[in-house]
C-alpha cells in the first residue's frame, strides 16, 4: 500500500474490528476474523490466530447469554419452583378375556400350558396392588396353526388418591423385553410343528420360534374420569416415546387436575413376535397441588396457573394448552 493514509486508515479498522472481536463469538466472531485477514493481507502482517482458551471462553460466555457489549455482563436466574413431582402408577384393574392355551398345545411346552398375562395376583388375574405386569406372545392361536402377534384388551387405572389433589404433567412406562427360552427336547416324528416349522438336519430339534426382538407396548385413552384422550393420537401409540429411559418428559394434550374420587384409565396392548415377553409398568407423573398431611404448596413451572392459560379452538368446543 503506497498512500500512507489509506494504510492509515486501514490499520484504524484493524484495531476497531480487533476490540470489537473480543465481545464476539459464534458466527459474527468468524465473520470478523475473514473481514480481518484482508485488512492484514492489504498492510502485510500475519493474521493473528486467537488463542483457543480464550475462544472456548467465548464461547461458553455466548452460550450462557453474558458476554455483554462495553464490559457489561447479564445474568438472570429463574426460580424452579417448589412443587414435588412424584409417580403415581396404573393397576391392571380389568382385561378381556384371552386365549388359553392348555398343555400339549404348545409343542415346546407340552407338559405345561401357556399363560398370556400375569400380574402379582396371579395368571391372568388384575391386580391392583402391584402394578407389574407381564405379557407373553403366544406361538399360535387356539387354533395351534394362525400366528398370534398379540396380546390386547388390557385396562388400567390410577388409585383414588385420597391424600393429595395433584396436576397431571407427564405419563412414563417402564419395559423390559426379552426372548423366551428356545425348545430343547426332541419331538417325535409325529407331531407337525404349527406355523411352518420344520426341525435341524439329522435332529428332532425344531428351529423355530427364536427370536431377538423386542414386543411394543402400545397405549391408548389416557382419560381423567371419562374426559378426552390426553393423548394427540386418536388411536393406540407407541409407549417407546414415554419411555423412562428418555431424558424428557413426551407432552400431552392438557395437564388436568386429579382430585378424589376421580381416578385416571388408559388401556393397552402388546404387539410382538411368537415367543417374546415383556414385563412393564405405567405411571403418571404429577405435581402434589395440595396434601391433607403436608398442606399446600407452591406448584412447579410447569403447573403454574399462567402456564394453563387455554384459548378456544376454531369451533369453540374443544380446547389446547398454549
Amino acid at each position: 500500500m503506497s498512500d500512507a493514509s489509506d494504510r492509515r486508515i486501514v490499520q484504524g479498522r484493524i484495531r476497531r474490528l480487533e476490540l470489537l472481536l473480543r465481545l464476539s463469538s459464534g458466527d459474527r466472531a468468524r465473520d470478523l476474523r475473514q473481514a480481518l485477514d484482508q485488512l492484514y493481507a492489504q498492510v502485510g502482517k500475519a493474521p493473528v490466530r486467537p488463542d483457543p482458551v480464550a475462544l472456548m471462553k467465548d464461547t461458553l460466555a455466548s452460550a450462557a447469554g453474558v458476554n455483554g457489549v462495553g464490559g457489561l455482563a447479564f445474568e438472570v436466574n429463574a426460580p424452579p419452583g417448589i412443587g414435588r413431582l412424584v409417580a403415581i402408577p396404573l393397576y391392571l384393574y380389568e382385561l378381556d378375556n384371552q386365549p388359553t392355551f392348555p398343555s400339549g398345545v404348545d409343542p415346546k411346552n407340552p407338559q405345561t400350558g401357556w399363560t398370556t398375562v400375569t400380574t402379582g395376583a396371579g395368571a391372568l388375574q388384575p391386580d391392583e396392588v402391584n402394578p407389574t405386569v407381564i405379557v407373553n406372545i403366544p406361538p399360535f392361536a387356539t387354533d395351534g396353526v394362525t400366528a398370534n402377534r398379540k396380546v390386547s384388551g388390557l385396562y388400567f387405572r390410577s388409585p383414588i388418591l385420597e391424600w393429595a389433589t395433584v396436576r397431571i404433567v407427564g405419563f412414563q412406562v417402564s419395559t423390559k423385553a426379552c426372548p423366551l427360552p428356545d425348545y430343547t427336547q426332541d419331538l417325535p416324528t409325529g407331531i407337525p410343528i404349527p406355523n411352518g416349522g420344520g426341525f435341524l438336519p439329522g435332529s428332532l430339534i425344531p428351529q423355530i420360534y427364536t427370536s431377538n426382538q423386542r414386543p411394543t407396548l402400545l397405549v391408548r385413552n389416557l382419560n381423567v374420569g371419562g374426559s378426552a384422550n390426553l393423548f394427540p393420537q386418536g388411536e393406540y401409540v407407541d409407549a417407546t416415546v414415554y419411555s423412562t429411559l428418555l431424558p424428557e418428559y413426551a407432552g400431552l394434550r392438557d395437564n388436568p387436575i386429579l382430585a378424589s374420587p376421580n381416578r385416571a384409565y388408559l388401556s393397552a396392548a402388546v404387539v410382538g413376535v411368537p415367543y417374546t415377553s415383556m414385563t412393564f409398568t405405567i405411571q403418571l407423573i404429577v405435581d402434589v397441588l395440595d396434601d391433607t398431611e403436608f398442606g399446600r404448596h407452591q406448584p412447579g413451572p410447569y403447573a403454574r396457573r399462567g402456564a394453563q392459560g387455554r384459548t378456544p379452538s376454531v369451533d369453540s368446543v374443544s380446547y389446547v394448552t398454549r
